[in-house]
């Protein structure tokens, strides 16, 4: 759907310009109409003009023009909505870069945060995931098979939950998971589950919890620590900071993106990463 700003900025545009007429002036000539041919009663119009150098007073309505050719080429409406957008998106991507230049630590190096691959990999992915979210669900899988097959691949884990009590509750459990050494298994078995959205319950998570090995007991008093609550509310400050407002939200080094991306667009954007890092080495 177009964003409502970019028909906004082409209404206003065209709205501006309608209210535009352009008057042409003649131009002042030292030439009296006594120097015309035939005398000051003998010279038409045409040779008086020609003689003095002036043109008749002219009135042209843009706004008919402009409306006449927005007719004619409807398209230039998605034209201007596109290099709208695009001008957007990259203005975001440098603001972005410069927020991320400035919160660099808390990014890709806070120790609290869980981290799956190779802890000291040459590539960094973070992601802003909801476990209650079907697209984090759907990007699982690539995530994890570019791990496997990646070993220089490092994915630093923020948890980020919006979409309501049950993605807070399981959230919790999972941060409460690392005092047991078991994050990535409650992390795989909750986004490997195939729950539509808005079902996740205390039952259900304490389910995942189980399945993962997890002493349930234990694992409910530490989701209650205010350290798990602090986590959540930095995790949820950072992601306004960077503009991320829905999950998953990755970000690669410096580029971000969304959405559940396949296994071929993640190796491409790892790939582009570690080239433009040997060409900065050179």
């Amino acid at each position: 759907m177009p964003r409502l700003s970019s028909t906004l900025g082409v209404a206003a545009f065209a709205i501006a310009l309608s209210a535009c007429t352009v008057t042409i002036t003649p131009s002042p000539s030292s030439q009296s109409a006594a120097d015309c041919p035939g005398g000051s009663n003998g010279c038409s119009v045409a040779d008086h003009n020609a003689m003095t150098g002036t043109l008749p007073r002219v009135a042209v309505d843009v706004s008919q023009q402009i409306h006449d050719y927005i007719l004619a080429h409807p398209e230039i409406i998605a034209e201007a909505q596109r290099s709208l957008a695009t001008r957007q998106a990259a203005e975001r991507q440098v603001q972005a870069k410069r927020v991320l230049a400035d919160s660099h630590d808390a990014v890709f190096a806070d120790p609290a945060d869980p981290v799956i691959g190779n802890p000291k990999g040459d590539v960094t992915i973070v992601e802003f995931y909801d476990l209650d979210c079907p697209f984090c669900r759907a990007l699982a899988p690539s995530l994890r098979q570019l791990i496997e097959e990646d070993h220089g691949v490092r994915l630093v884990l923020k948890d980020y939950p919006i979409l309501g009590p049950g993605s807070e509750l399981a959230a919790r459990y999972a941060l409460a998971a690392m005092k047991q050494g078991k994050y990535t298994e409650f992390h795989e078995a909750v986004l490997a589950s195939k729950l539509p959205e808005h079902q996740l319950d205390e039952g259900k998570i304490q389910g995942f919890a189980v399945a993962a090995g997890l002493d349930v007991a234990r694992l409910r008093g530490d989701a209650a620590d205010p350290a798990v609550t602090k986590r959540i509310a930095d995790n949820r400050a950072l992601a306004a900071k960077l503009g991320i407002s829905g999950t998953p939200g990755l970000i690669i080094e410096d580029q971000m993106q969304g959405g559940a991306l396949s296994l071929d667009a993640l190796k491409k954007l790892v790939a582009d990463v570690r080239a433009r890092k040997v060409a900065s080495d050179r």
